[in-house]
């Protein structure tokens, strides 16, 4: 009966140490994930992004209300479709800007 209990209690310290040896590099991990995201955080200036974002909005409608008064005005569809592609690139081209959370 001894040497059975002795041997599951070996088994039993062996999977703790396992479990430890998982949680120490675990903990690492997420403490190298923290101070990335704080590296992150720092190159992000919320309120810029939120300028932009006042800034980009009405851009964006007034093109579109200009196309919709061009379109009515004048039914070629290709410079409509050419001005909207135009209008996607430069949109992306401001998205570039990292998000802070």
């Amino acid at each position: 009966a001894y040497k059975a209990l002795s041997g599951q209690i070996w088994a039993l310290e062996k999977r703790l140490e396992d479990y430890h040896f998982e949680y120490v590099k675990l903990k690492r991990k997420v403490n190298l994930l923290e101070a990335e995201l704080d590296d992150l955080n720092e190159c992000v200036d919320r309120e810029a992004v939120v300028d932009l974002i006042y800034e980009i909005v009405p851009l964006l409608i007034g093109k579109k209300d200009k196309a919709l008064s061009e379109s009515s005005e004048d039914s070629d569809s290709d410079e409509i479709i050419e001005e909207s592609i135009v209008h996607r690139y430069q949109v992306r081209e401001k998205k570039d800007v990292p998000y802070k959370q």
